[in-house]
Order: C-alpha cells, then structure tokens, then sequence
C-alpha cells in the first residue's frame, strides 16, 4: 500500500508541476483528484488493517477544518437580524451563513484538505528509508526536467 500511495504522490507532483505550476484548473482538479483518492484508499484500507502506529497531529487541522464547515453551514432563521448587520445579502438569499462568498469558501475547503492529505501522504511514505529516497529521486529529477526544459527554451 506504501507502494501505491508513494507513486501516486510522485505522479500527483509531475502532474502538478508540469502543467505550468498546477495554475490551469483543469490540471490541479486531475491532481486533486489522484491526492484525494490515494488518501480514501488508504483511509479505508487502513480501517481493515492499521498500517501505521505512528501518531499524526490530527487536533489542529481537524480544527481548522470544522471552523471553514462552521462558516459555510446555514444559520437558523431567527439570526437573520444579526446577519443583516454582518454584510449585505445578495436579493432573494434566504440562507444564512458566516462566509460572504460561501462558493469560494467550499472551493479553499478543498484546497485545504488536498494539501492536507499530500502531508500526511508524504508522513507515511517518508516513513520508510528507500521510499524517502525514491521520492527524493522523482523530485529531483523533476527538477532536472523542467531545468532543461529552460535550458531548451533559451
């Protein structure tokens, strides 16, 4: 399993990489994609058979996850008069929530959780020796693709 989610992190970073950056949308969703599936995977392999003991940080991130759901939950009706002294709500909004822009706030709820399973991604796979290595070694010879790609382009 180790196996599994060490290549998929290393395709994740190519993909992200080499589509100028991960800017493109429709480059960073395939990336988003890959990062959050291998993290279901092993979230769920792991329910059948535990494959670290190693304890992770989970208290502030989780943390900081349930304050981005809290902002983007609907309030009860009866708050509408403090939500009117909040900001303005677009005509015709009859939810009530904390976050102005509720679509952006969904959209960096995402970001938030892909860049979250990359780091717990690379806790485990950096966990062994030889696969710390092989993730180094993707790394750089990323790096020394895109260095000549420069080079190629001058």
């Amino acid at each position: 399993m180790l196996r599994i989610a060490e290549a998929g992190l290393s395709v994740a970073i190519w993909i992200a990489v080499l589509a100028f950056g991960g800017t493109s949308p429709p480059f960073f969703l395939v990336t988003e994609i890959i990062i959050l599936g291998l993290g279901v995977f092993l979230l769920s392999a792991s329910f059948r058979a535990p494959l670290t003991t190693i304890r992770l940080p989970f208290a502030a991130p989780m943390a900081l996850i349930a304050w981005v759901v809290l902002q983007i939950l609907p309030l009860p009706a009866f708050l509408a008069s403090l939500y009117a002294r909040l900001h303005i709500a677009p005509a015709g909004d009859t939810r009530y929530t904390i976050s102005i822009a509720p679509y952006q706030t969904v959209s960096h709820l995402l970001l938030w959780v892909t860049f979250l399973t990359a780091f717990y991604l690379v806790l485990l796979v950096g966990r062994d020796r030889n696969a710390r290595k092989r993730l180094v070694y993707a790394l750089v010879a990323l790096g020394a693709f895109e260095a000549f790609l420069v080079w190629c382009s001058i």
